[in-house]
């Protein structure tokens, strides 16, 4: 199962002329109002008092999420849960009117400055309450980044085992 066709990640912003600004010195494309994209990673640039960050799924089978046991709220094809960690989710059923280049994500030349976008990681409070099986069973396996960001600790982050 599949949380949606397009994803975004959401990001409060004070001045969005500037945040605009910036994503696009970065070699982002904007492709709505407040949706920058570098061909794979789409971000929507949030003002107001949203919470950050957000990931947003749109194309979302609902009614599947329902299923597994997930509480949600939101009603008009629109819901919203917040997982173990405080990471606001949405999803929305209405399809997609962003538009983006052809082929997949990860097929596509990024247009940023950046590179490919391959993962999106959050903090966590409790290691244990938040692993998962996987839908095919696989144990999640704790990993270690490669490399933290310039004067940032190294925070865990979890892949799927393949064994």
């Amino acid at each position: 199962m599949k949380l949606g066709d397009y994803v975004e990640i959401g990001t409060a912003v004070s001045d969005l002329a500037e945040a605009l600004a910036f994503y696009e010195k970065l070699g982002f494309k904007q492709v709505t109002n407040a949706v920058v994209t570098d061909g794979s990673l789409n971000i929507l640039l949030l003002t107001g008092s949203s919470p950050s960050p957000v990931l947003s799924y749109v194309g979302s089978d609902i009614e599947q999420v329902k299923a597994l046991g997930i509480p949600l709220e939101g009603d008009d094809g629109t819901a919203i849960f917040v997982d173990l960690n405080g990471l606001h989710v949405t999803l929305t059923t209405e399809k997609s009117n962003v538009p983006m280049p052809g082929g997949t994500p990860m097929t596509r030349t990024p247009l940023s400055r950046c590179g490919k976008f391959g993962e999106f990681a959050v903090p966590c409070k409790d290691i244990q309450a938040s692993m998962v099986k996987s839908s095919k069973g696989r144990e999640m396996k704790h990993i270690q980044p490669r490399m933290p960001s310039p004067g940032r600790e190294i925070r865990p982050f979890y892949a799927v085992s393949h064994k």
